[in-house]
């Protein structure tokens, strides 16, 4: 069913997907709510902006639920444009609270070249989730192209880089190219 795209939203895959990643979007909310440190708030600023980019990048809306919605309350709709919005400012809310951490074993943390990442990723398509239609036309502006050359410039910065050994990326050791990974 997924090969042929014959999916609907009842299959357990995509229901799952969807469930998991709004989850995580109003557990971050509920993060945010409750008074957390200067760190906590950037990482789960960060980690809501990542969240809420896959649900707007796959179905092209986002409902938002505020902590202090009942849950018979229907979430607040944001469009893909909408959406957009949120997660650059949650990202640019985040990064100067992020910790810079550059290539390493161990980069399951919220940090800096995270958040350029996506930044990166998002003003390289804006002009996708801007579109009156998501079928296009669009229109690349040339200076979002600049701000996702600055991001990645940030991660480089960072000392991140393509690894010379492909394969590095796929082993437990650390090496220069693996900027964040989640094990869910």
């Amino acid at each position: 069913t997924l090969d042929a795209h014959t999916w609907d939203a009842t299959h357990g895959s995509i229901r799952d997907s969807w469930n998991q990643l709004n989850q995580r979007v109003f557990k971050a909310t509920e993060i945010l709510a409750s008074n957390p440190s200067a760190a906590q708030k950037a990482e789960a600023l960060f980690l809501r902006a990542l969240n809420m980019y896959h649900v707007m990048d796959y179905w092209g809306q986002v409902p938002f639920r505020e902590v202090t919605q009942g849950v018979d309350e229907l979430p607040k709709t944001l469009s893909r444009s909408e959406a957009f919005d949120f997660v650059v400012k949650d990202l640019t809310d985040a990064l100067a609270g992020l910790t810079k951490i550059g290539p390493s074993a161990n980069n399951g943390k919220a940090n800096k070249a995270a958040a350029n990442f996506l930044l990166a990723k998002l003003y390289l398509n804006k002009a996708v989730y801007k579109a009156a239609a998501p079928e296009g036309p669009y229109t690349f502006d040339k200076a979002d192209m600049d701000k996702a050359i600055a991001y990645v410039d940030a991660i480089t910065a960072d000392g991140y880089s393509l690894d010379k050994d492909y394969f590095n990326a796929f082993t437990t050791k650390g090496n220069s190219e693996t900027i964040f990974v989640s094990l869910e």
